[in-house]
This record gives structure tokens, C-alpha cells and sequence, in this order.
């Protein structure tokens, strides 16, 4: 390898300027033909396994679709008695529950209905929930304050969904 002085000198002449100029130019083609290079290599490397990472990641999802199935259908078999993930002498899993999501009542319900019942409630209501100058429901301030009874009353619920999650067990990978 060739050590490469980052120096700065002092420039004594208009030729030496525009040498230093060439020399710059020129170093930038070798850089970008290197670059290229390199890119051309790892791409190389890249379509060599391609192919078998692309399988392998299909088969995995596969599988893991299965145990999603299976495991969401018998929870009390395949975890832990009084906690929510299990074990194999290879892998960690469980459930994790997903954050609490505003959504419409029932598919008949539409967010201008949301809207309106929000408006019939008065200004108070209004001031609250309704987001300006765009009026839109503001969703945030509605999931912290209204209780079930209130959300539905204005067209809404809270949904939560029950997540299945697998980790292998290496050194790298965060325990529950």
C-alpha cells in the first residue's frame, strides 16, 4: 500500500495550481472506475446467493406462518403457564400485544359519521376531538380520553391485536 501525504502545501504557481487541478480530475476517474469496480464484485457475490437466500427466506416465512397459526389457535398449549412466550432448546416466542388503534365501529360507520356525532356531542366535544383548520377526528385525544361507551356512541372503537413473534437464541439476539 502506498502512503499518501494529507499535508496541505502552499500553492507557488498558476502551473502548479492547474497541475494540482489535473491531478485532482484524474483522481476523481480512478476513484469512480474503482468504485465501479468494486460495486461490479459485490454484485457478482450478491447474485451467487441471491437465489438460495431467497428460498430460504421463502421456506422460513412459510414455516413461520404455520407456527403463527398453530400457536394463536392453542396459546394455553405452546406457552409458558402464566406468561406469554414460550421456548425450544433453539428459539424464543410468544405474543406481543400491538398498540391500542382508533378504527371505525363497524364497516357501516364512515369518519364523516364519526365527525358528525363528534359535532352533535357540542363545542366542548368539538374543541377536543376535531382537529383544525383541516377538520379531521383527532384520533390521539380521542383513544386517551372517551371510554368504550363514548366511542361507540361516536362511531368508534379501540382494537388491539395479539402479535406472534419468534427470535432464535445466538448472542445477538435480544432475550424477552
Amino acid at each position: 500500500m502506498t502512503k499518501i501525504s494529507t499535508r496541505t502545501r502552499g500553492i507557488a504557481s498558476r502551473a502548479e495550481f492547474e497541475e494540482k487541478v489535473d491531478k485532482i480530475a484524474a483522481l476523481d476517474v480512478e476513484l469512480r472506475e474503482l468504485a465501479a469496480e468494486m460495486d461490479a464484485k459485490l454484485q457478482t457475490i450478491r447474485d451467487l446467493y441471491a437465489d438460495r437466500l431467497e428460498s430460504k427466506t421463502r421456506y422460513r416465512d412459510s414455516l413461520f406462518l404455520a407456527c403463527d397459526s398453530y400457536a394463536s389457535k392453542h396459546q394455553e398449549e405452546v406457552l409458558t403457564p402464566g406468561l406469554r412466550r414460550g421456548e425450544t432448546p433453539l428459539a424464543n416466542y410468544g405474543f406481543r400485544l400491538g398498540n391500542p388503534t382508533l378504527v371505525l365501529l363497524n364497516s357501516k360507520t364512515k369518519w364523516k359519521d364519526v365527525l358528525a356525532n363528534i359535532r352533535a356531542k357540542g363545542e366542548d366535544w368539538v374543541k377536543k376531538y376535531i382537529t383544525h383548520p383541516e377538520p379531521k377526528a383527532n384520533k390521539d385525544a380521542i383513544k386517551e380520553n372517551l371510554s368504550d361507551e363514548e366511542l361507540a356512541s361516536i362511531g368508534c372503537r379501540i382494537e388491539q391485536t395479539d402479535s406472534f413473534w419468534l427470535t432464535p437464541k445466538d448472542d445477538n439476539s435480544p432475550q424477552p
